[in-house]
């Protein structure tokens, strides 16, 4: 047998995203800081504003805010909420939550304020923030024309048995799912009839995150202008378990009783980008501000494994079985994800009792620029025609996008209250829905110590294939629906 690389695409290619078109670079491109209840309360609209420690991920200028020196963490959960159904069967509806505790944030800010000097503070941020939060669970079951059987029996088509892949192809030839009768190297299946419903289901479980560790450094020139710059650290852990069933309960299909395919694929890594920002105050009032962000530049390493049973007739076959090697696949590979800008305006007032700020943010993410590289750390045969594919599928696949933000905040003597807004899109060409999520929160600050919650709800819908074959028409589309609840909670001290 031999080990074929390119097997890998199908792992890229089969994550559910916000698009039918699937690619797991989304994955690393659309992630989003979770930070601070005082930041989520406005749904991370600071960028004019500041003074929150999560300014380092959003506009760095934001730090030179500060004017004491602060401690702060947060904690909370966050729920999801799935609603899947196979395309073709939407009868069937099944619906899993998954909840995930933990800490989201944990900063400090050094703060030097001077304000005798030109620059009338010269602060220092370090913080640790979750950036992303993969922990997530799929259930689907239903009967829809095609099987899986169609994509072992493409893959291995036109291959001799030794060369066919450890992962798909060989199980599948090994177990009797695929054979070849003529040995014309043309692969069979027993599912002879093309209009055949196949009753079929997958479990998907999801884990992990991505932790950005960030340094910022941010100034204040003569209270008119901001300055921040900042580089990010962030060190990714996802796992992801899926277990796909065909079965014949009603003895429909003859010769064939049952199928089980399990893949597991875990993503170890860490990356490197910088954040520089500007705020100017041309008026007490009123802000604006800019921010660029550079791509995060990761190196990833992938083990994958998989394993299957088929039974037929009065036999059961596993691969691997208990005498058998398991076949593991372990990649490295560098992957950049799209640059961004950050544009935004706010206005903060005070009006007696009563003061408060309003912000807008407009962001610009060039999906784009996302680029990957297989060749860094392999020398295998193919392996540049394969990086060079996966990106002009990029090229093709993706597009530009802007998303937005508003938030506003209201305090009364030392109590706060904040509302948010953000829209997003999807980076896929074809994709025109936008997704929104809206967020509240409130908040008390005493001279030395500060107390905030935020919750935040969005619904997003996606798409998801658990293989592709020739024919898209016979792909098991699965379409799902996300609704997701994040609650934190901050703490924070000043010194």
């Amino acid at each position: 047998m031999q080990r074929i690389h390119f097997f890998i695409i199908i792992v890229f290619f089969q994550l559910p995203l916000y698009s039918q078109n699937i690619s797991d670079v989304v994955r690393w491109s659309t992630m989003q800081p979770a930070g601070t209840a005082t930041s989520l309360g406005v749904n991370n609209a600071i960028g004019a504003i500041g003074g929150d420690i999560m300014a380092a991920s959003f506009n760095p200028a934001g730090i030179a805010e500060f004017k004491k020196s602060n401690f702060t963490f947060s904690g909370g959960f966050e729920i999801n909420d799935n609603n899947s159904f196979l395309a073709g069967d939407a009868a069937t509806t099944n619906r899993l939550r998954s909840t995930k505790f933990g800490l989201n944030n944990i900063g400090f800010v050094i703060g030097n304020y001077r304000p005798n000097k030109n620059f009338t503070s010269s602060n220092f941020a370090i913080g640790f923030s979750k950036t992303a939060n993969f922990k997530d669970k799929i259930l689907y079951n239903g009967k829809t024309e095609g099987t899986i059987t169609e994509y072992f029996s493409e893959k291995a088509n036109s291959l001799s048995v030794d060369e066919l892949d450890d992962f798909a192809a060989f199980p599948a030839y090994n177990t009797g799912a695929i054979f070849d009768f003529d040995g014309d190297k043309n692969y069979e299946t027993d599912f002879a009839e093309e209009d055949l419903l196949v009753k079929k289901q997958q479990n998907i479980n999801r884990r992990g995150s991505v932790n950005e560790l960030s340094f910022t450094w941010a100034g204040d020139y003569k209270n008119k202008f901001n300055i921040g710059i900042g580089v990010g650290i962030p060190f990714v852990n996802f796992s992801e378990g899926k277990v796909y069933i065909e079965s014949d309960p009603d003895g429909e299909i003859a010769t064939f009783n049952r199928l089980k395919y399990i893949e597991d694929l875990s993503i170890t890594g860490a990356g490197f980008n910088a954040k520089i920002g500007i705020q100017a105050k041309p008026f007490s009032w009123f802000r604006i501000g800019g921010a660029f962000h550079t791509p995060t530049w990761f190196t990833l390493e992938d083990t994958y494994t998989t394993s299957l049973e088929y039974s037929y007739d009065n036999e059961t076959n596993v691969y691997p079985g208990n005498d058998d090697d398991i076949p593991q696949l372990q990649f490295k590979y560098n992957l950049s994800n799209p640059w961004k800008a950050i544009g935004s305006v706010g206005s903060v007032f005070n009006l007696g009792q009563v003061s408060g700020f309003v912000n807008f943010d407009v962001e610009y993410i060039d999906y784009v620029s996302a680029e990957y590289d297989g060749t860094a750390y392999s020398d295998a045969p193919g392996e540049i025609e394969y990086t060079n594919e996966l990106n002009r599928n990029i090229l093709n696949s993706f597009e530009s996008r802007t998303n937005y933000r508003l938030g506003a905040e209201l305090a009364y003597d030392t109590y706060r209250v904040r509302g948010g807004y953000y829209q997003f899109q999807s980076p896929f060409i074809n994709e025109t829905n936008k997704s929104e999520s809206f967020s509240v929160g409130a908040g008390f600050r005493g001279e030395k110590f500060y107390l905030d919650f935020a919750i935040q709800f969005s619904e997003q819908a996606s798409g998801y294939n658990a293989y592709t074959v020739t024919k898209s028409s016979r792909d098991p589309l699965v379409n799902v629906d996300k609704s997701r609840t994040l609650a934190l909670v901050t703490m924070g001290f000043k010194l």
